[in-house]
């Protein structure tokens, strides 16, 4: 898929399943969070439906893939001193 759409759809999940939480949890309903779910599944499947592939080399795999990783580690390290030294 392309990068834009993908970074597109990476952040509307990462913003929008908290707007539903906290709108799930302020109309005591569940739903906010069925609906985003619903939403979330229908855009994947157009997606993957629609769009068509494009090819990408292994070497940028590879280096999405460590960059993922090292991010994950940082995010590792902060909660554990966040958690426990602070």
């Amino acid at each position: 898929m392309s990068t834009s759409l993908n970074t597109i759809e990476g952040l509307a999940g990462t913003v929008l399943f908290p707007v539903a939480a906290v709108f799930s949890f302020l109309n005591k309903t569940w739903l906010p969070l069925v609906a985003f779910a619903f939403i979330l599944v229908l855009g994947v499947f157009l997606k993957l439906r629609y769009l068509p592939m494009v090819a990408v080399n292994e070497k940028a795999v590879v280096k999405k893939y460590w960059f993922a990783f090292g991010a994950l580690v940082m995010l590792f390290i902060w909660l554990l001193y966040d958690g426990f030294i602070r």
